[in-house]
């Protein structure tokens, strides 16, 4: 057993061991002194006699009846006080005759039993005197040491009163040394070290014991602190992971694809308070590893939070406090190394700024997964600290392990055969981690393949009483989806948000075709792969006169918007499959935009000329 002082002076492992050890449970992240006071309360305490215990006690009267029918037999009253505080007595002798030696068993059917506050006539002896003093009063004649282990006589009774040979003749007790007692008022606070003092011998007056006070909060707080600690023994890890924080005020750091697994690292509330994390903050710092009983191991301490030291940290800026803008530098899909008719096309007749809403409308034989994938790798080419994060929503797993191994960008992904909430959560989670990165100043593409499938994920997870719109629509489906639409924003000070979606053109009356009304009057840029020109045979198959892009000539150059008006009074009187085929012919022949666009007014000349 273990004294107060000694358990002070263990660390948190050596306390938590000796608590396993003795059996006693504690429960996770417990406060170094509320171990130590839950250890001490569960340890055996030895038996001390408590000064009430050590006063003499008043004499008990008792009642002895027999039955109701029995006659009146005088009934003794027994002193029951210690023997070792009274004088040598000579025993009493017996106030009855001596009992019978057949005694006849008591008439009726009540059990004999000892009835406590009897009248005062039942006894024939005279009151004995009562001592006078207070009741919480030590007695000076009551020794304070535990030596005398004698047990207390115990007269035996029989129904004419007590036994006279079962009475031990009391030896004479010499006296004992007398202990003043002396109650200290007050006394300054001793000094706390973290030597134990030496333990009093069993038994033997010591020095005035001063309770421990308790500790202050900064105490408390440094010596809760167990990540010392575990750093001095080595027993660390390091994590990292985006932040996904519970309702309940705590949080996890999701590993991989954002959905709970048995890898995430458990965040207390006290972390998330102190140092104002979000949803989708990205944390680096030491982890403490998996103890017996649990689930998730858990975080010691921040290093890095958005690639940014905890300390000499700027103010954390408000997303939605934040000024939005309309784009004026332009996201160039296409480069040299990806030669892609539809990326150049899209850059110079429907071109994509930072802080884009763009809504791709794609037939439903077009490979979008791929095709974002070669957006991703061109921008990642062309703009090397741009953000490109991936987002795929039904997608096959054959198709994400590809896309994986041909693409260097954030790549988050449901199955088709993954519940709804899947889908939910990792869209949320990745709104929510391309918000923290623009408050960061830092420019984010995001892109959606299938903008229908989140659409109808959400719809899936609404109430059966929801009201029912066209298309199988339920009202409030889309009110998640457009928050990711509406994430996508250019910040007046510093920072981007580009989002991209893909959605399938479908027939009337469609889910697909429902979504398609709602979203297409907020987004500000329109790249449409028309479902005819792909089956006419013309690839891509971009539709020149749909696609637009609101204050598209902000994002161009002079000459560049030059020949972006002559394209389109040149194609105005035609059809999408003859103008598509008239611009794929020139661009063709070129391998950047410069090019086409320095070659075009020769080509006009000639085609004058015919």
């Amino acid at each position: 057993m273990q004294t107060l002082e000694e358990l002070k002076v263990m660390t948190v492992a050596q306390l938590r061991k000796y608590a396993k050890e003795q059996g006693i449970e504690l429960v996770t992240n417990m406060a170094k002194q509320a171990i130590i006071d839950k250890i001490y309360a569960a340890q055996p305490k030895p038996e001390e006699k408590s000064e009430s215990e050590q006063q003499k006690k008043a004499p008990a009267r008792r009642a002895l009846i027999i039955s109701d029918e029995s006659d009146d037999i005088p009934v003794m009253t027994v002193n029951t006080r210690s023997r070792s505080a009274q004088a040598p007595i000579k025993p009493p002798a017996p106030a009855v005759s001596a009992p019978r030696p057949t005694p006849q068993p008591p008439k009726g059917n009540k059990p004999a039993f000892t009835l406590q506050g009897a009248r005062a006539w039942h006894n024939p002896q005279p009151f004995a005197t009562q001592q006078t003093g207070s009741k919480y009063a030590p007695s000076l004649g009551t020794p304070l040491i535990a030596g005398d282990t004698k047990p207390a006589y115990k007269p035996a009774f029989t129904r004419f009163g007590p036994d006279v040979s079962a009475q031990p003749e009391i030896a004479p007790q010499s006296p004992q040394p007398q202990h003043v007692f002396r109650p200290v008022y007050a006394q300054q606070e001793p000094r706390r070290t973290l030597v134990p003092k030496p333990s009093q011998p069993s038994g033997m007056p010591g020095d005035t014991y001063f309770p421990s006070s308790p500790l202050n909060a900064r105490e408390s707080r440094a010596e809760d602190n167990g990540a010392p600690e575990f750093l001095s023994a080595g027993d660390v890890g390091e994590g990292a992971g985006v932040l996904d924080i519970h309702p309940d005020g705590y949080g996890f750091l999701r590993a991989g694809n954002y959905l709970p697994s048995l890898k995430d690292i458990y965040v207390s509330n006290a972390q998330i308070r102190r140092f104002a994390l979000r949803n989708g903050d990205y944390i680096e710092g030491k982890t403490r590893p998996q103890r017996e009983m649990d689930r998730y191991s858990a975080l010691l301490f921040i290093n890095k939070i958005n690639g940014e030291e905890v300390t000499g940290r700027p103010p954390r800026r408000d997303f939605d406090k934040l000024t939005a803008i309309y784009p004026h530098r332009r996201i160039k899909l296409s480069s040299r190394t990806h030669k892609n008719l539809a990326l150049r096309m899209i850059d110079l007749f429907s071109p994509i700024g930072f802080g884009q809403r763009a809504l791709m409308v794609v037939p439903r034989q077009m490979d979008t997964a791929a095709f974002f994938g070669a957006v991703a790798a061109s921008t990642k080419e062309n703009y090397p600290e741009l953000t490109a994060m991936l987002l795929l929503v039904d997608e096959k797993p054959e198709e994400i392990t590809a896309i994986k191994n041909k693409v260097d960008a954030e790549i988050l992904y449901t199955t088709f055969d993954e519940p709804p909430e899947n889908t939910a959560r990792v869209s949320d989670m990745v709104v929510e981690r391309a918000k923290r990165l623009a408050e960061s100043g830092r420019d984010v593409l995001l892109m959606l393949n299938d903008f229908t499938a989140l659409c109808r994920a959400y719809n899936n997870m609404m109430p059966q009483s929801a009201r029912e719109l066209r298309g199988g629509l339920v009202a409030g489906a889309l009110t998640k989806p457009k928050q990711l639409l509406g994430a996508a924003r250019n910040l007046k000070e510093g920072g981007s948000i580009t989002v991209v979606a893909a959605i399938i053109g479908e027939e009337e009356g469609t889910l697909g075709s429902a979504v398609m009304d709602e979203v297409q009057s907020v987004v500000n840029a329109k790249v449409i792969f028309d479902d005819a020109l792909h089956i006419s045979g013309v690839e891509p198959p971009y539709s020149l006169q749909k696609s637009q892009t609101t204050q598209g000539n902000a994002l161009l150059t002079r000459d560049e918007s030059e020949v972006v008006g002559h394209v389109r009074e040149l194609t105005k009187g035609r059809s999408d499959e003859e103008a598509g085929r008239l611009i794929l012919s020139m661009m063709e022949k070129t391998d950047t935009n410069r090019e086409f666009t320095t070659r075009f007014d020769s080509w006009m000349e000639i085609e004058k000329q015919g």
